[in-house]
């Protein structure tokens, strides 16, 4: 009978008359009520990161290379004088459809250009392999990611530089459309609530057979509405409305709780400047047609308008990318005995450990 709180709920316990007295939700609504002005989403982006470096404790931002983590490293040296950043470096590097060092080269040229104090972190195969145990343990509940052990052992390198507090740019794509599903999703007939549900199912990623009888779909939308209500559709704005759901789904489901999961591990505490309350309104009152072009490179918008010229023309232009490791292509190109066989058999079909 033990359930967790969804994301943004709250829950009053009268401990007296031991009942529940009171439940509530905040959600961030795509109100599209907004014009997009660029010297005021400078200031607004400027000011979350403000408020998320107060204190004295040493910062440490997650510097993927990409736009969001980029804005919060560029924007941390202007509040406080300084920015210590981490990135992560493949080796062997795979080039495989994207370079999986491109983020990491971004990453030091934007360094290099604003003076940080920049670390590149070494992932190799064997760091995969000894690190791969502890990253199931500290996340405490399935996820099935191949680079939670990479996660898990750059949140212990920052540690061991000093860093008590991290800084990374999540939900960062959610409110500023930064994924080329949001720019494809301009072309669905999207006319309900229940349309958005149904094409979110569709595109649940790594879905596991658990059971030989499936859920039937129409009892899983009504399930998820339950717990996502319309409370998040705009008719207006059904795209917006997308992101909305994967602010309170996707987001705090992986992203943030292996954020914050890895770094209480090692006794680092996570901020998030892109996610407080008064940024996540204030960008999702702006239309996705805004931040979305009619060209599938045309995406998060605000932020390349806005940091043209600030940030390196290269994290500016180039696609978006993901933050992963190139496991499957190293067991395929390099010494099969550095990753042990029980990470990688079946991987694609379940992403399971054969000892689990």
């Amino acid at each position: 009978g033990i359930k967790k709180l969804l994301a943004g709920e709250t829950i009053v316990y009268d401990i007296t008359n031991k009942r529940i007295k009171k439940t509530k939700r905040v959600f961030i609504k795509p109100t599209s009520t907004k014009t997009f002005d660029p010297i005021e989403f400078k200031q607004m982006a400027n000011s979350t990161v403000k408020i998320c470096s107060i204190g004295l404790r040493k910062i440490g931002v997650f510097l993927s290379g990409g736009l969001d983590s980029s804005l919060v490293a560029y924007e941390l040296k202007n509040v406080v004088g300084e920015a210590n950043t981490f990135t992560n470096r493949m080796e062997p590097n795979i080039v495989h459809v994207e370079d999986h060092n491109e983020d990491a080269d971004c990453a030091a040229i934007l360094a290099t250009e604003n003076n940080f104090n920049h670390k590149e972190i070494t992932i190799t195969p064997k760091v995969i392999a000894d690190y791969w145990n502890d990253s199931i343990y500290f996340i405490e509940q399935p996820v099935y990611n191949p680079s939670l052990a990479m996660y898990c052992y750059t949140n212990k390198v920052l540690h061991d530089n000093g860093i008590v507090v991290t800084m990374a740019g999540d939900m960062g794509d959610e409110i500023l459309g930064g994924y080329p599903k949001y720019w494809k999703l301009r072309k669905e007939n999207l006319t309900s609530w229940s349309d958005v549900i149904d094409k979110w199912i569709n595109r649940i990623k790594r879905p596991l057979k658990l059971h030989e009888s499936l859920i039937d779909k129409t009892a899983l939308r009504n399930e998820l509405i339950k717990c996502y209500p319309e409370d998040l559709w705009n008719p207006n704005d059904p795209v917006g409305s997308y992101m909305a759901l994967d602010c309170v789904a996707q987001v705090p489901e992986e992203f943030f709780m292996r954020n914050d999961k890895y770094g209480m591990a090692y006794g680092m505490e996570g901020r998030f400047p892109l996610a407080t309350k008064t940024f996540m309104q204030y960008c999702m009152n702006i239309h996705s047609d805004e931040k979305i072009g009619e060209n599938k490179r045309d995406t998060k918008l605000l932020t390349k308008i806005t940091y043209k010229g600030k940030l390196p023309a290269i994290i500016i232009n180039k696609m978006k990318t993901g933050w992963t490791v190139p496991i499957q292509h190293w067991w395929k190109k390099t010494n099969k005995a550095t990753i042990p066989a029980m990470i990688v058999k079946d991987w694609k079909k379940t992403y399971q450990l054969t000892e689990y």
